[in-house]
C-alpha cells in the first residue's frame, strides 16, 4: 500500500509539474505572438495604414490584455482616424494600467482637444507636467488648449517655457507668435514668426501668419511677399496661403494693391483643395471685385448655406445685398 500510496503522489506531482509547464509555455506563446501584432501594429501606424494597425493592436489587446503601451498606441490610431471617443477610451485604459505615464496624459489631452473639451485637454496636460516637468512638448500643447479657450496671456507663457526647455522648437514661436496676434502685440508676433521660419525654413504656417500681421497693419507689400512664398512651400491639401492672398487682392483698403482677375484666379485655386464657406466667401468677394456681381451673389449664397455660425451667417447674407446693389466688398464695408 504504501508503495503504491508513493507511485500515486509521484504521478500527481508530475501531471501537476507539466501542467504547470504548459502554462508558462501558454502564456510565453501568447506573449510572443502579441509581440508579433505589436511590432506589425507599428508598421502599418508608420505607413498611414490605420486600420491595419488597429486590427494589430486589437489582436495584441486580446492575447496580452494589460500591455499599456498597445492601448496608447492604439488611441493614436484612433485619433489619426477622428475616432476621438473611442481614441479618449483606449488612453483612458493605458491610463489605467500605467499612471505614471506623462505620454498617455498628453495624447488624451490631445483627444479631448478634438472634441473641443478644453478643461479636461488642460487637466491631462497639466497632471503629464507633473509627471514629467521638463518636457518641452507638453507646454506648447497646454498653450494650445489655453489658445482654443482665447486665454492668451496664460498660452503664451506656456509656449514661452516650451521655448526655454526647447529652443528649437518652432512650432511653439508659431503658437506663441498667433497668441501674440490675438493680443495685438503685433511686433512680438512678428518677431516669432520670423523666429518659426528661422528654426524651420519653408514653413509655410509661419509665412501665413506673418503674412496676416503685416497685412493687419498695413504692410501690404511685405504680406503679399509672404503669402507668395507660403503658396511656394504649400502643405498639400492646405488651401490657406491661396485663400488669404486672394482675400488681400479682393479686399485691401489700398486700392494700388487690389487685383480683382489674380483674386479669383488664386480663390479658385484655394475653392479646388477646400471647399467650404470661408472660400467661398473669398471666390464671392473677388468676383465682386472683378465686377462679376452675379456669380458674387450666386458664390455668396453658396457660402451662406454651408455657414453654421448664425452671427457669421447674417453677415455673409448681409454681403449678397452688397452684391446685388453691384457694390464691391471694400465699397460695402469702408464706403469707398
Amino acid at each position: 500500500m504504501i508503495g503504491h500510496n508513493k507511485t500515486t503522489i509521484f504521478v500527481l506531482l508530475a501531471l501537476i509539474v507539466l501542467s504547470c509547464l504548459g502554462c508558462t509555455y501558454d502564456k510565453s506563446l501568447k506573449t510572443e505572438r502579441a509581440g508579433f501584432y505589436y511590432n506589425r501594429g507599428i508598421s502599418y501606424f508608420n505607413e498611414g495604414s490605420y486600420d491595419y494597425a488597429i486590427r494589430d493592436f486589437t489582436r495584441a489587446i486580446k492575447l496580452d490584455p494589460i500591455y499599456a503601451d498597445v492601448y496608447n498606441l492604439r488611441g493614436d490610431a484612433y485619433l489619426e482616424i477622428g475616432q476621438y471617443d473611442k481614441a479618449i477610451s483606449d488612453f483612458t485604459r493605458a491610463i489605467e494600467i500605467d499612471q505614471n505615464s506623462a505620454m498617455f496624459y498628453v495624447n488624451r489631452g490631445v483627444a479631448y482637444g478634438k472634441k473641443d473639451q478644453y478643461n479636461k485637454a488642460l487637466s491631462d496636460f497639466t497632471l503629464a507636467i507633473k509627471i514629467d516637468p521638463k518636457n518641452a512638448v507638453v507646454y506648447r500643447y497646454r498653450g494650445d488648449a489655453y489658445s482654443d479657450k482665447c486665454q492668451y496671456d496664460k498660452a503664451i507663457s506656456d509656449y514661452s517655457k516650451a521655448i526655454e526647455l526647447n529652443p528649437k522648437d518652432a512650432i511653439a514661436y508659431l503658437g506663441r507668435g498667433y497668441a501674440n496676434k490675438k493680443r495685438d502685440r503685433f511686433n512680438e508676433a512678428i518677431s516669432d514668426f520670423t523666429k518659426a521660419i528661422e528654426i524651420k525654413p519653408g514653413y509655410c504656417k509661419a509665412y501665413i501668419n506673418r503674412g496676416s500681421v503685416y497685412d493687419q497693419t498695413g504692410q501690404y507689400g511685405k504680406a503679399i511677399s509672404d503669402f507668395t512664398k507660403a503658396i511656394e512651400v504649400n502643405l498639400p491639401g492646405y488651401a490657406g496661403a491661396y485663400n488669404r492672398l486672394a482675400w488681400l487682392y479682393a479686399t485691401t483698403k489700398d486700392a494700388s494693391y487690389r487685383n480683382g482677375s489674380r483674386a479669383v484666379e488664386l480663390a479658385r485655386k484655394a475653392l479646388i483643395i477646400e471647399r467650404t464657406w470661408v472660400t467661398l466667401d473669398t471666390l464671392a468677394a473677388a468676383f465682386a471685385e472683378n465686377r462679376d456681381f452675379s456669380n458674387a451673389v450666386k458664390t455668396e449664397k453658396e457660402a451662406v448655406s454651408l455657414c453654421a455660425d448664425p452671427t457669421q451667417k447674417k453677415e455673409l447674407e448681409k454681403l449678397i445685398y452688397a452684391y446685388q446693389a453691384k457694390k464691391t466688398y471694400v465699397q460695402y464695408k469702408y464706403g469707398q
